[in-house]
């Protein structure tokens, strides 16, 4: 189960946490939350994983295929990141990503 919440809003940008884990169970509700916030945030939006345990490899795929030039991730899953240099979020496209700091 996962939650998507706003965590800080300006006139520059808005702030999304996400938490809990992403199951294959879960792929449409969690294609439909990002489709929905992504068409009503109109300005620079900013992701957060900080507090997400566990992603499959589908629903790493999902935030790749969606995201656009105006958003931004934090510690996001080494699978979306340009230099998979998060050691402590360990991916591969067949494991999916898991939380173990």
């Amino acid at each position: 189960m996962f939650t998507i919440s706003k965590s800080f809003e300006s006139d520059h940008a808005a702030v999304y946490s996400i938490s809990g884990s992403i199951t294959d169970d879960e792929l449409s509700e969690w294609t439909s939350e990002l489709v929905e916030l992504l068409s009503q945030e109109r300005g620079p939006l900013v992701l957060n994983f900080r507090q997400v345990i566990r992603m499959t490899p589908q629903a790493i795929r999902i935030v790749a295929l969606l995201i656009d030039d105006r958003v931004s991730l934090i510690d996001e899953p080494s699978g979306l990141s340009g230099s998979g240099s998060r050691t402590f979020w360990p991916c591969d496209a067949a494991a999916g990503w898991s939380h173990t700091a």
